[in-house]
């Protein structure tokens, strides 16, 4: 577990940001495309599946102390429940893929695909003169990476390999390998939309 805070925690110091920053300007010295890079902690506060734990260790706490054959003080028996709740709900709060396993495949990646399409509206990418902007949207609970491209984006295939791609790279939380399939889509965006002279940089190229 402390691997995996301190493999998080690359993508989050202010090196990580000057890299993403250089990549950013990487693709976009070789394509027309806008490229921005949202990281995100989490995309959802799943305060359900913590509850959801927590009601099971408390029912089972009681389960037991009411069949167990050793005897319990019946005024200590709401004050251990209460701490089984809690545990329940710290355990759901603390492991990442107990959490994950909660809420099911299906609703982790509509939190994803749901923070990622409203990020790519907040963060302003469908405003281009080209409508060529693509965010690159990823959350570390979730273990997803998100690509969202505006209308005048047409690789969808490129992007679609892209994805997959930048996914395991978040999966195994390697910051070096997100940097490298970040620059690695300059030459393929670059191969169907590559940079024009004149191209303005519309969008910031700071990882948000």
């Amino acid at each position: 577990m402390v691997f995996r805070a301190m493999a998080e925690r690359a993508f989050f110091d202010s090196g990580a940001k000057g890299r993403a920053t250089a990549a950013i300007k990487t693709v976009e010295a070789q394509t027309s495309c806008e490229i921005v890079i949202s990281v995100r902690h989490s995309c959802g506060s799943y305060r359900a599946a913590d509850l959801t734990l927590g009601a099971v260790f408390a029912m089972t706490s009681l389960a037991v102390m009411i069949y167990s054959p050793r005897p319990f003080r019946s005024a200590a028996i709401p004050l251990d429940v209460a701490i089984a709740f809690g545990v329940g709900m710290l355990a759901s709060w603390l492991l990442p893929a107990l959490r994950r396993l909660l809420n099911g495949t299906a609703r982790v990646r509509e939190s994803v695909d749901s923070a990622a399409k409203t990020a790519f509206y907040d963060l302003g990418i469908a405003k281009t003169h080209r409508r060529q902007g693509i965010l690159v949207f990823a959350s570390m609970l979730e273990k997803r990476c998100k690509l969202v491209a505006d209308v005048g984006v047409t690789a969808t295939d490129v992007l679609a390999k892209s994805e997959v791609a930048l996914q395991q790279t978040i999966a195994r939380r390697d910051f070096d390998a997100f940097v490298a399939a970040v620059e690695a889509l300059g030459p393929l965006l670059g191969e169907r939309l590559p940079h024009k002279e004149g191209d303005e940089n519309e969008l910031p190229d700071e990882m948000q």
